[in-house]
């Protein structure tokens, strides 16, 4: 089979698991509700203004994600049609990055293989937030550069064109402006005047953009405490700062990269990794190595000032990065086992980190997450006029926009719970002014308290000798009961 047949094979598939993840039509969880309620209900320039629910996001990403919601209406699908088109796109720019870059025709197919399988990759190309978008524009940046131009002025356009659209599409810009600029430098310096005009765009773009947009944000005070655990600590001397770095190196190759933990599979990636890095520089390719390294650097150095935290879905542009290196890794361990094993034995080695990949979308597509559609849509047909409905506080923001969309279609008196993850007999007060039918609607119960109990299944308890249990329905974490209080 032709290398272009094969890449496009690849394509293809990654193509097919990208629609059938889109056409599950899953349900938005809490963070997407909080982002997704501001996109339905306001208008273009209403975009501009801070959010609600202290929510952040580009705005010609909020603009594009408007313009489909116009289009196709207030619903799951148009607010997700962005998302996943950029996530098309990022297939399709890993493929034409990779040949630009990567010379070994086997290690590009191995990095676009496991691109296309990656479990991270697919479920964020359905997410209601812009991690998907990082990644096309982290890739589009990179391509932009290193693709050969027609002319010098179709070159000086293009980039500069492309780093406008970048800066008002993804936050991850800067990082690549960055390492682009620092690569000049030490790689092409004798390209530096060339590109200087290009460079000088995109810096004013991005200083427009921060001063406008970024600058004095309300929400800056409550993002900073929010992930503050996802800051590096400074010292490397303390305990805290190999702590840190224990625990997100892990978090990288086991929530990242969706490697298990089990058996300590992750581990032997992380070996795998250690190998490309080797390899990178064994093989003098130290352009290839700048370029899977130092993002990733960058990004922590930024983290431990308190400007970008280093966490999952904040650090998914980086995935290509890791996959590359692991491919290398791969190549690596296969020529050392051909002196040792036939070819044909070595060769499986690119399998392991596939096969992998292939079981677990194979037995966790699609991926649903919080999926409580189903619920509310129970809710829907059961409930009666003289019920009240306690939404579990993980749940308000979701219950708000399903409602504001149409999707949930009772008017009953609504009781919001209040919130207490720390301390569930915070609830006991307001749970003993219910009385008659209750449904009790939960969604988000992400963390068991210190009795190691989830916090829906505490509240239900604690009716237990006080109410009847007379309907419930159950989705994973996603569940509604229908009580009877005395």
């Amino acid at each position: 089979m032709k290398f272009k047949t094969k890449i496009y094979s690849i394509s293809a598939l990654g193509f097919c698991l990208l629609i059938l993840q889109f056409a599950v039509n899953r349900s938005l969880w809490l963070d997407e509700a909080k982002l997704a309620y501001s996109i339905v209900d306001r208008n273009f320039l209403e975009l501009l203004k801070p959010l609600d629910s202290g929510q952040m996001a580009p705005i010609l990403y909020l603009w594009c994600t408007k313009l489909f919601v116009l289009i196709f209406g207030s619903n799951d699908l148009a607010l997700r049609v962005f998302p996943f088109l950029m996530s098309l796109l990022s297939i399709v720019l890993l493929t034409k990055l990779s040949v630009l870059l990567i010379k070994d025709k086997t290690i590009t197919l191995v990095v676009l293989l496991l691109f296309c399988l990656c479990p991270s990759v697919i479920y964020y190309s359905s997410e209601i937030k812009q991690y998907s978008t990082d990644i096309m524009v982290f890739l589009l940046l990179l391509y932009a550069y290193f693709k050969t131009y027609k002319s010098v002025k179709n070159q000086l356009i293009i980039l500069s064109l492309v780093g406008i659209l970048a800066v008002a599409l993804s936050n991850v810009s800067i990082i690549a402006f960055f390492i682009l600029g620092l690569y000049t430098l030490i790689f092409k310096l004798e390209k530096l005047k060339l590109l200087v005009f290009p460079f000088t765009v995109w810096l004013i773009a991005f200083a427009l953009y921060y001063f406008t947009f970024l600058y004095n944000h309300p929400s800056k005070d409550l993002m900073q405490n929010y992930w503050e655990f996802a800051f590096m600590p400074l010292n490397p001397l303390s305990i805290d700062f190999w702590l840190w770095h224990k625990t997100n190196t892990t978090l990288v190759f086991t929530q990242l990269l969706k490697f298990p933990p089990q058996l300590y599979v992750y581990c032997i990636i992380i070996a795998v990794y250690g190998f490309g890095v080797f390899n990178l520089i064994k093989s003098k390719n130290y352009k290839l190595l700048y370029l899977v390294l130092v993002p990733v650097l960058v990004h922590l150095i930024l983290s431990a000032f308190g400007l970008y935290p280093f966490y999952v879905r904040i650090i998914l542009y980086q995935i290509p990065l890791y996959l590359i290196t692991i491919a290398f890794g791969l190549s690596f361990l296969v020529k050392q086992l051909n002196r040792i094993v036939a070819k044909k034995i070595a060769v499986l080695c690119f399998l392991f980190p596939v096969a992998i990949y292939t079981f677990i979308n194979v037995v966790k597509m699609p991926y649903l997450k919080e999926h409580i559609k189903p619920v509310y849509s129970f809710v829907n047909a059961n409930i009666k006029p003289e019920h009240q409905v306690y939404v579990f506080s993980g749940n308000v923001d979701v219950f708000d926009y399903y409602k504001k969309i149409e999707y949930i279609n009772f008017n009953n008196p609504i009781v919001l719970g209040e919130a207490h993850h720390y301390d569930y007999t915070g609830h006991h007060s307001q749970l003993n002014t219910l009385k008659g039918k209750v449904w009790f609607v939960f969604s988000h119960v992400f963390s068991p308290g210190k009795s190691g109990e989830l916090e829906s299944n505490y509240i239900i308890d604690y009716y237990k000798n006080k109410a009847t249990i007379i309907k419930q329905v159950h989705h994973g974490r996603c569940v509604a009961y229908l009580l009877d209080i005395k």
